[in-house]
């Protein structure tokens, strides 16, 4: 059974606890593990990928998807961020593949 698709028994998601009190502020469930890692960016978005090789970004605040990219290979990083000139980008590497998008 390939365990990076999920299986009926597994489950996982992406949490957003408060600093403060510790408290669930949001979740954003999978079927399955998520096995990749996570960026949260000081503009309010946070890049991770889910159990089914969809690269997305969430709203920090609320945990709204405000879009999915689907990569077509199994995620086991952390999306990095970087600047060139006054142009930001995200980068995810994905199995034998990096990916890199401009953000507006």
């Amino acid at each position: 059974m390939d365990r990076s698709k999920g299986s009926p028994t597994s489950a996982g998601a992406l949490r957003a606890l408060d600093p403060s009190t510790g408290a669930l502020k949001w979740e954003h469930k999978y079927e399955g593990p998520g096995w990749a890692g996570t960026l949260s960016t000081a503009s309010g978005v946070v890049f991770s990928a889910d159990h089914r090789d969809t690269f997305m970004a969430l709203d920090a605040d609320t945990g709204r998807r405000l879009w999915r990219h689907q990569l077509g290979q199994n995620v086991r990083a952390a999306p990095v961020t970087y600047m060139i000139g006054s142009r930001q980008y995200v980068a995810i590497a994905s199995h034998t593949l990096l990916t890199v998008f401009a953000l507006s």
